[in-house]
């Protein structure tokens, strides 16, 4: 069984507001609070999956129709983005933190493994390495996974 599949998008600077496009599968943004990372403290915000779910061997895919707007200044610097991602599948929760902009992978906790395999349905063909390992900048629309 799959279940409570959420998202944690953690950003420096965070956005004033978020304007939520209609998603049939994700509920809106909710502040959650802070997270300290190595760029300073990020803004968290949270979201839940809502659609159908057809578990598949291999790879379940979900609906992937979400999409946020805000506004924020971030003068000269680079915005500094974290995606966090949560399922549980038969009981047991998976969840590991990607920064947007590489291919850092790392487990958030002991019950996913320490380094996800290649998964060519995933758009961009993306890697997975551990944070341990180098990385290299992917394109835009792949760092997003």
């Amino acid at each position: 069984m799959i279940e409570d599949i959420r998202i944690v998008l953690h950003y420096r600077p965070g956005p004033d507001s978020w304007s939520a496009s209609s998603s049939s599968a994700w509920s809106n943004l909710s502040h959650i609070g802070t997270h300290a990372f190595l760029e300073g403290t990020h803004q968290s915000y949270e979201m839940t999956y809502t659609g159908p779910i057809s578990p598949a061997e291999g790879v379940t895919n979900l609906v992937n129709d979400l999409r946020f707007t805000g506004n924020v200044r971030v003068g000269n610097n680079t915005p500094s983005i974290y995606i966090d991602r949560y399922v549980t599948v038969d009981g047991v929760e998976l969840a590991f933190r990607r920064k947007v902009g590489t291919n850092i992978y790392t487990p958030l906790n002991t019950n996913t493994p320490p380094n996800m395999p290649n998964t060519p349905t995933v758009p961009g063909g993306r890697r997975s390495s551990s944070a341990s390992e180098d990385f290299e900048p992917l394109g835009e629309n792949a760092a997003l996974g």
